[in-house]
């Protein structure tokens, strides 16, 4: 049998621009990785120290993530590039430019020692009141969307960066913006697998290495549990229809969506159970501690399938294991880097 903590399965945030001592104990207790924001960001020589030290403390990789998606969603602020939007890239609707863009940001992320990026966005963009996804998306045409996603997979893996294709199985058709409320859309399958989901079944055919969750209720789906939570769209749909064999990753768990209708440890459990493999947790130290709790109860109780458990252990340490080592910062190579991606942008916009 696997030998795992409930820790093995969560992503966690952390405040400070240093290895925090909440921080340590979350990488003692075995969590999979973090995610970076912009309180922990100074300078990209801090980031890289940042990720360096990171790493030192877990005996496997650590996934380390940021969203760096372009447009008004970059949590690395200058002298990273001010990538243009999703909807920027759309407009361009140009492989070529969608995959130049997708090894730009991987460049920069990776010589700091980012090794994995909360992009592409696949949501189509289907509703033009939808603030929460909005410009984030490249566009209301499936097909375009899709074309453009698998070149930006390409152009991050090019440059060594695990890609993640969010937020499944859509939400670009939402009115009620899921960090503050749980979204409910009445959409058929039928209408899914005609609309939101080409891009990410194009995706998976590309092979992107995570896909990313939505706090969304379907209720012609599944009128009980939102997709996070729901072992009819993650294990059913994703899994075992549209074979995704990468890593499942929920969006963050203390959005409102989530918070407003379950406690942190039930949400946790719900998710696993439902074929999650990656719970997201971007804030709340305690609430973290809670969430790996209630992985670790529920394992004990038998609450959570045994073997569908060890097997997502299994995909996530295989990743993990293949993750490069941080690099030392080459500082006239990284702004040489710089340079020549403010002149792409310079050109794409």
């Amino acid at each position: 049998m696997s030998n795992f903590q409930g820790g093995s399965f969560i992503v966690a945030g952390f405040k400070g621009k240093s290895v925090s001592v909440e921080l340590k104990d979350l990488i003692r207790k075995g969590i999979a990785g973090i995610v970076l924001f912009t309180r922990n960001y100074e300078s990209p020589e801090q980031i890289h120290n940042l990720c360096h030290e990171i790493q030192s403390l877990s005996k496997t990789p650590l996934f380390i993530f940021v969203d760096q998606e372009g447009g008004r969603v970059l949590r690395l602020k200058e002298p990273f590039t001010p990538f243009p939007s999703m909807r920027d890239l759309g407009l361009r609707d140009s492989e070529l430019l969608a995959y130049s863009f997708g090894k730009a940001i991987g460049e920069e992320l990776s010589h700091v020692g980012i090794n994995a990026v909360f992009s592409p966005v696949l949501d189509v963009n289907t509703n033009p009141m939808n603030l929460a996804i909005g410009d984030r998306s490249m566009g209301k045409e499936p097909h375009k969307v899709a074309r453009l996603g698998r070149a930006v997979i390409r152009g991050l893996r090019s440059a060594g960066l695990l890609s993640t294709g969010k937020h499944f199985p859509g939400h670009g058709d939402t009115l009620t913006d899921s960090h503050h409320d749980m979204p409910v859309l009445n959409h058929s399958i039928e209408r899914l697998k005609n609309l939101e989901l080409i891009p990410f079944i194009e995706a998976i055919k590309e092979g992107v290495n995570l896909i990313m969750t939505a706090h969304i209720l379907y209720t012609l789906i599944d009128d009980v549990f939102p997709a996070t939570l729901s072992r009819i769209i993650i294990r059913n749909l994703l899994r075992e229809e549209l074979e995704f064999r990468g890593l499942v990753i929920t969006d963050d768990m203390e959005m409102g969506a989530i918070v407003s209708n379950y406690s942190i440890e039930e949400a946790a459990v719900l998710s696993l159970k439902a074929g999650c493999d990656l719970v997201l947790i971007c804030h709340d130290y305690k609430k973290q501690l809670m969430a790996i709790e209630g992985i670790e109860k529920a394992i004990r109780e038998g609450k959570i399938d045994r073997i569908e458990l060890e097997a997502s252990h299994r995909r996530i340490e295989t990743v993990r294991r293949s993750l490069p080592p941080v690099q030392r910062f080459q500082k006239r190579l990284f702004y040489s880097i710089l340079d020549r991606n403010r002149s792409f942008v310079e050109n794409l916009t």
